[in-house]
């Protein structure tokens, strides 16, 4: 059964209700999409800090883009949902680096997909978003103040959550949530009309707001606009004067058109404000240019306080003045921000004193300079005397400036603490201890204290026991360097040492460990692209270590075409090839051996195929030569493998992780009556970390890059998890046992880069590649 989604728009602005034409976007999948995005909807509204400095035609631009984006990305919806975030963050950011003004423009924003009888949300910024279903009414949106949507960074977060959807349900995308909009009064909204339902949310309200209405009805999987007559709707006490209705049969552009004409006399501007909601620690954005953007003095912010703004009154009646600029919606300022604004107007004060005297001094002395043998060292005087005295002030400035923000960050830490002694509730605690965590780390950006690494001390205990971390120390793996255009990934080792995978060449390095406990680089080891005989082998994609086999062979690499290349130290690769299945190779993503079975993920085609080995003399026993038929492990389960990242295999059991963190679990048994294979996609986590969900199906703040097993010294598997900078442990229940994170070191500082690479060995060694820097730790 498809959904249809019908759409009304809602926008309430300087108390007057007007059409959104523009800010948003629904449209539903095509015969040019994706395969993977086939019959889904995307909805998503958009809500701009600085409006004015943005064009319609821009916003349209922008949506369009993200929307395209959308539908011509494969894999999961989460990966898509990603992709068109940052086609708008991209095109937000250029458009605040080709301005003419210091201002920021950033935009929260709120998506919707409809998949497959699910609702995947999406937001970044300040945005909310109602479901009302039968029985329930779900409310999803972000509580910190600290973010600010997208455009600010090139690096962005988006916070995620899934939700059943049915005919019937309704959904609400919001800029705000009005406090006249709440569950008593709006609980039966789904099963109403959307004329009902328009007059109901307007009843009252006072707030400027811009919404997304999305009635979901059984049909074809298509968007159906529809268009409620706003006089009809509006309440009258809420109604403009005559004079300013609207007609019918004028557009909405028109209106708006109409509406600046008649606003052309008015005396006082309006003024934009945000929404104030409670506080939260899910996500920060980093600030973008932050030294760039305008200082507001209206809005003075308190320790421990959250910022408050509030409405301007409207314009009143009175005789006509100059009309001032219309106000900008302020940025929202830290402590940094109002100690430089301090600091610079007394800078700027005490140079405009001393150049104001020295003008006097040489006004007075005019005369006599010229006719004086001194004229000219007394002008150079001039000159020398503002400059030295502007460097000292700079000087002092800096130095005050840095010292006080500081102690700012500090006294916002320890009143964090506070307040975590304060309450009971473990998931509470946790917020404060993550912002007091925050606050430390701010403060060391300006120096360093006692107070200050005593305090970051505290919050990491803390936090580390709360989310099951284990801190590991890690110093250089290798005494030379890989060059400079290497991304090291997967990174395995057996008896004759460590194998690393380059993504860029798609070629295997060999490392071997010295007597001094570094891994020399092995110059002399050939495993790459190349043309070998009749065979032509491309980038290696995924490489596995081999069982002891009659000629040698450590490793097996395969490239995205199903050619193979088997390797030793010392020795020429010798290339060999898998039997395609039927309709060919599409894109092979990843493998795994589990003794002498080897399986293939085939990405682009949603297969799983399993190759039987055999000996190279006794084709009668098993062994390393995989040019037997493939059969199709899958079976008739259908399993989305667009996003497949990488697969592991632990006798029955398989694991295929992707790359929106969700994992695929399957189970092969050959006794089973129908299928012998049978799936779990998405597998639930198993998480008992206080403020985590505790069975989550993805981990929506996390970028997993590689899984590896071990069966010793336990038996687990390890996830790379480049966002949070950690690897997690888990068993194969898929319950989480632990993270293991780095202690930050001044002795070996980790790079700041991405972690690209994991490996695990079974001399209990850990390694993590940050692109071409390797680094190595001991497991506890």
């Amino acid at each position: 059964m498809a959904i249809d989604f019908h759409v009304h728009t809602l926008q309430f602005k300087d108390r007057q209700e007007a059409r959104l034409v523009d800010s948003y976007l629904v449209m539903a999948s095509s015969l040019r999409s994706h395969r993977h995005r086939k019959g889904e909807i995307l909805a998503c509204l958009v809500d701009f800090n600085l409006p004015d400095l943005i064009e319609r035609e821009d916003i349209e631009r922008m949506l369009a883009s993200a929307g395209k984006s959308f539908f011509d990305t494969p894999g999961s919806v989460t990966n898509a949902i990603q992709s068109a975030a940052a086609a708008l963050n991209t095109d937000i950011l250029q458009k605040n680096l080709s301005a003419e003004t210091a201002e920021t423009v950033s935009a929260a924003v709120n998506f919707a997909v409809y998949h497959k009888g699910t609702i995947f949300l999406a937001q970044s910024g300040i945005t909310y978003t109602t479901i009302f279903s039968q029985g329930q009414i779900v409310h999803f949106f972000s509580t910190d103040l600290n973010e600010r949507g997208l455009g600010t960074s090139r690096r962005f977060y988006l916070n995620y959550k899934q939700v059943p959807i049915q005919a019937g349900d309704l959904l609400i995308l919001s800029t705000a949530k009005p406090e006249t909009w709440n569950d008593e009064r709006l609980q039966d909204s789904h099963v109403i009309s959307l004329e009902q339902l328009h007059r109901r949310l307007m009843n009252q309200l006072s707030e400027d707001i811009s919404a997304l209405l999305l009635k979901c009805r059984e049909g074809k999987g298509v968007v159906v606009e529809e268009v409620v007559d706003m006089r009809k709707t509006t309440p009258l006490a809420d109604q403009p004067p005559a004079e300013k209705e609207i007609e019918n049969v004028v557009t909405s552009s028109q209106a708006e058109i109409e509406k600046e004409a008649n606003d052309k006399g008015a005396t006082n501007s309006e003024q934009e404000f945000e929404e104030e909601y409670p506080e939260d620690v899910s996500f920060q954005t980093e600030p973008y240019l932050a030294g760039n953007e305008v200082l507001s003095n209206e809005i003075k912010i308190q320790v421990g306080e959250t910022e408050k703004a509030t409405r301007t009154n409207p314009p009143q009646k009175g005789p006509p003045e100059e009309r001032a600029p219309t106000p900008k919606r302020p940025d929202r300022e830290n402590p940094l921000q109002q100690a430089v604004t301090g600091i610079g107007q007394s800078i700027q004060r005490s140079g405009q004193n001393l150049f104001k005297k020295i003008g006097e001094r040489f006004a007075n002395q005019e005369t006599s300079l010229e006719e004086s043998t001194s004229s000219h060292l007394m002008s150079i005087l001039v000159v020398v005397i503002p400059i030295a005295l502007i460097v000292i002030s700079v000087l002092v400035y800096i130095y005050s400036g840095r010292r006080e923000q500081h102690q700012i960050f500090l006294d916002e830490a320890q009143s964090y603490i506070t307040q975590a002694a304060s309450i009971d509730d473990v998931e509470q605690q946790r917020e404060y201890w993550v912002k007091a965590y925050d606050a430390v780390i701010n403060a060391m950006d300006f120096g360093d204290s006692d107070l200050s690494n005593n305090l970051l001390t505290q919050t990491q205990t803390v936090l580390d026991d709360m989310d099951l971390v284990t801190r590991l120390d890690f110093r250089p793996a290798t005494t030379s360097q890989f060059g400079a255009d290497v991304i090291l990934s997967h990174i395995k080792n057996n008896d004759s040492g460590l194998y690393l995978l380059d993504e860029t060449s798609g070629s295997l390095f060999h490392a071997e460990k010295s007597s001094k406990g570094f891994y020399e680089i092995d110059s002399s080891f050939l495993c790459g692209p190349g043309t070998y005989g009749v065979i032509t082998l491309g980038k290696i994609v995924d490489f596995t270590l081999l069982p002891t086999n009659t000629r040698g062979y450590e490793l097996l690499a395969v490239d995205e075409n199903g050619n193979l290349l088997y390797c030793q130290p010392g020795q020429e690769p010798v290339p060999g090839s898998l039997i395609p299945p039927e309709n060919e190779w599409e894109r092979i993503a990843a493998m795994s051996l589990d003794e002498y079975t080897l399986y293939v993920v085939d990405a682009e085609s949603d297969r799983i195929w399993s190759y039987s080995g055999r000996d190279f003399e006794i084709s009668a026993m098993a062994g390393i030569v995989f040019n037997s038929h493939p059969v199709d492990y899958l079976g008739t389960e259908e399993v989305d493998m667009g996003g497949a990242l990488d697969i592991i295999v632990n006798k029955e059991d398989l694991f295929v992780l992707h790359q929106d963190s969700h994992m695929t679990t399957c189970q092969y048994n050959a006794y089973r009556a129908e299928n012998a294979t049978e799936c779990q996609d998405p597998a639930p986590y198993g998480d008992s970390r206080i403020g985590y969900e505790k069975n989550p199906l993805v981990y929506f703040d996390s970028s997993f890059r590689v899984i590896q097993e071990t069966l010793y010294p336990s038996s687990a598997f390890y996830i790379l998890d480049n966002n949070n900078r950690a690897v997690l442990q888990f068993s194969y229940q898929l319950n989480l046992e632990k993270m293991l994170k780095p202690q930050p070191s001044r002795t070996y500082p980790l790079p700041e880069t991405d972690m690209t690479g994991l490996g695990v060995t079974t001399e209990k060694e850990i390694f993590l590649a940050f692109g071409n820097q390797l680094y190595v730790s001991e497991l506890p």
